[in-house]
């Protein structure tokens, strides 16, 4: 089998080869390996140097080492005396005029006698591209050699910056070549010209064009303008209407504009407008304006939901896909708007409030950080504190970016990442950030996929971690096993408070293991357990614990399928507990049999507060139970009953209680069906109750005879501060009923009429 000697491939290879190394590479490392690399190296003619990265006498030696037709491409600037000093070395040690080869040539910090230098030369030249940044306002002395090097047929790329006023006095080529043209500013009239005599023209760029007052009318259009830049200019919407005009086969646009022209400038109805009809070409709109408002004023950060709206319409989101942010930057003496389009980066500021509105969704960010006045120093003591990146489609190599940033972050104190799909892998990059985060306190990924070994790697984490106090990792098929893992990281930690772990396909032996990190946890107060399946072995366990535990004071096990068996263990563990003060039993079936044993514990128990019976399956008797309870319990101050089966004479055992009670602060009957025969006994009741600040009977029937009496109650009422009464057909008469008590009854603060339906008589 025969070798194949590396020097053996043709020359080509090697120069395309080189076309991808800096000069000094090639000079100073190939071609001193043997005498074959040195022909080719000498060969080589595509030379790009940039002068401005060496010394002179490194770019005595890289010039003396190359032929000059061998160079195509030439930088260098005259910022420095050294710099100078190169001019020098190129112009009288070396004949530049030998450069028969050179492409491109770039002046930088170049002065009137040294362009004056170059300028003959240039003529000479079959440039294709030439950049020149002017040190000093330009002298008409060399405009004629300009205008002469300008009109060479080969050129095509002309770049001319800090030439102020320069096209106004350059004698414009009137058969230009050029195809793409960078200055610094000109007015209308001169842009109209450069584009009448460069028929070629297809990108101009400019950072200034003046407008005169008095707008034009277009008399002609350009077509083979295709792309137009415009930074730094403070032209009104009617202004760049005009200019735009001009070129309606513009592929590429950019503007940057700074300007007091707030309300057409920003508005995106318009410009949809100006591009279906003058701009059908264009494919690529990039801008960011800008407006400051010296006079502050609250409004300005809801304007941007109004503004940013007119930038989610199909045309920009989904035929487009221009996707537009708007920021309101607050400062102590000022207001800036700022309308941008993604990927334009509007830099870094001082900033008091800003105010992010995204063009998909409705959200905003707010970041507060505090100044002195007397010194003007910006003290950033509060920044962004909640992240919330719920519904974000987050997925697990997105985490990657967010634990680096989580690394070095030190004001995030909340962070959201619900119903996302980061899974096992993206939870270890963030598990492995907040090792090193001390300020997180609250971490909830509800429904994403993180699975058993998932959560593995997270209560492995909570062993160490010590500034995590509320944790939510629900709906994430976690299940017995990785209940087990969670118990074992539980058991050690010593911060945690709330852990909601609920819609996980626990089982009994699941449970068991949550269970007993309960047992060893004395930190832990809030325990959610909701939408799993509990059987009677299971919640007996359960009881067990919570007879013992002294820590935990909210259990909540909606969604359990609590039926009366299953309850019975939840009231003897209440008439022994003395630390829990919140029970959600929500969506579970108790009945009103299983409600009695509730309302038995309840006559005993003296710490519960909060009790969660929605959606049971509770009838009258159920209400009777608890009315029973009630007029004995001194400590429970809410009851929740909504969406269950009581009528007019539940309504009324839960009345009289009422009028003995003086401990309920909140009563929820929503979606029952008290009637309004039950109203009454209700009424009744505020007329002597004095503790009922909340009274709940959304969708209970009570039509306009129910509504006159309350409001007759809420005459002599004193307490009630919340009365939601929607969806009860009490038409526009019970409306009136209950809108005239409000003249007299000062307490009340909330009063809910929402769909009620007018009734004709």
């Amino acid at each position: 089998m025969s070798s194949i000697c590396l020097l053996d491939f043709p020359v080509e290879i090697f120069h395309r080869t080189f076309d991808y190394l800096d000069t000094p590479t090639i000079i100073r490392s190939l071609r001193c390996v043997c005498r074959q690399l040195n022909k080719i190296v000498n060969i080589y003619n595509r030379y790009e140097i940039d002068l401005t990265l060496f010394t002179k006498v490194q770019c005595e030696f890289i010039l003396q080492s190359i032929r000059c037709e061998n160079i195509i491409s030439l930088i260098f600037s005259a910022d420095f005396k050294e710099q100078s000093d190169k001019a020098d070395f190129l112009l009288t040690i070396l004949n530049i005029q030998q450069f028969s080869c050179l492409r491109s040539l770039t002046l930088l910090h170049i002065n009137k006698n040294e362009l004056d230098r170059f300028l003959p030369c240039i003529i000479n030249f079959s440039l294709i591209s030439l950049s020149i940044q002017l040190s000093d306002f330009f002298q008409t002395a060399s405009l004629s050699s300009l205008s002469t090097a300008i009109s060479q047929r080969k050129l095509r790329k002309l770049h001319i910056f800090n030439g102020h006023n320069l096209i106004q006095i350059l004698p414009w080529p009137v058969d230009c070549k050029l195809n793409h043209l960078t200055i610094t500013s000109c007015t209308d009239q001169e842009y109209r010209s450069i584009l009448e005599h460069s028929p070629l023209l297809r990108t101009f760029v400019m950072e200034y064009c003046l407008v005169i007052d008095t707008i034009p009318s277009v008399k002609s259009t350009y077509l083979q303008l295709t792309s137009l830049v415009m930074n730094y200019s403070s032209l009104s919407f009617g202004q760049l209407n005009y200019l735009l005009s001009l070129t309606p086969s513009l592929v590429h646009l950019k503007i940057i504009n700074h300007t007091c022209y707030f309300s057409s400038l920003f508005d995106g109805n318009r410009w949809e407008e100006l591009i279906q009809s003058k701009l059908r070409l264009l494919k690529n709109f990039q801008f960011c304006f800008r407006h400051t408002i010296r006079k502050l004023n609250s409004t300005f950060c809801t304007n941007l939901h109004s503004i940013i709206k007119q930038y989610r319409t199909p045309f920009w989101l989904d035929i487009k896909r221009w996707f537009v942010i708007a920021d309101c930057i607050m400062r102590s003496s000022s207001c800036e708007i700022i309308l941008y389009t993604i990927p334009i980066t509007i830099g870094d500021f001082n900033i008091l409030i800003r105010c992010k509105a995204f063009p998909i969704n409705d959200l905003c960010y707010f970041t507060k950080n505090f100044s002195n006045e007397n010194n003007h120093d910006i003290q950033e003591d509060k920044t962004l504190i909640e992240l919330n990146l719920e519904n974000s489609n987050k997925i697990s190599k997105d985490m990657i970016y967010l634990a680096c940033a989580l690394k070095h972050n030190t004001t995030i104190v909340t962070l959201n990442l619900n119903n996302n799909n980061i899974e096992r892998e993206g939870l270890q990059y963030l598990i492995d950030a907040l090792e090193n985060n001390m300020t997180i306190t609250t971490l909830s990924m509800d429904g994403n996929q993180i699975g058993a070994q998932g959560v593995q790697h997270l209560a492995e984490s909570l062993q160490n971690n010590t500034t995590i106090r509320t944790l939510s990792i629900r709906g994430n098929q976690i299940g017995d096993e990785g209940a087990r893992h969670l118990s074992y990281g539980l058991q050690n930690n010593r911060t945690l408070t709330t852990l909601r772990i609920s819609r996980n396909q626990f089982g009994d032996e699941g449970l068991r293991h949550l269970t007993n990190a309960l047992q060893h946890s004395t930190t832990l107060t809030i325990f959610n357990y909701e939408d799993n399946y509990i059987s009677n072995d299971g919640i007996q366990h359960l009881c067990d614990v919570f007879r013992k535990n002294t820590s935990l004071h909210t259990l909540e096990l909606g969604s359990n399928q609590i039926d009366v068996s299953k309850v019975q263990h939840l009231a003897n563990m209440l008439e022994d507990n003395m630390t829990l003060t919140t029970l959600s039993l929500r969506d579970n079936d108790l009945s009103s049999n299983g409600t009695e044993y509730l309302a038995n514990a309840l006559q005993k128990n003296t710490t519960l507060r909060i009790l969660n019976l929605r959606l049971n399956h509770i009838d009258d008797n159920g209400a009777e139970y608890l009315a029973n309870a009630m007029m004995t319990n001194t400590t429970l101050t809410t009851l929740y009953l909504w969406n269950n089966q009581i009528r007019s004479t539940g309504a009324r055992c839960l009345a009289d209680a009422l009028q003995k009670n003086t401990t309920i602060t909140t009563l929820d009957l929503g979606r029952n069906q008290i009637g309004t025969a039950g109203t009454k006994y209700l009424a009744d009741m505020l007329r002597i109750n004095s503790t009922l600040t909340t009274l709940s009977l959304w969708d209970n029937e009570i039509k306009v005879k129910g509504a006159e009496y309350l409001a007759t109650a809420l005459r002599t009422n004193k307490t009630l501060t919340t009365l939601d009464m929607g969806f009860n057909q009490i038409g526009d008469n019970g409306e009136q009923y209950l809108l005239d008590t409000l003249h007299t009854h000062k307490t009340l603060i909330t009063l809910n009429l929402d769909n009620n339906p007018l009734i004709f008589t």
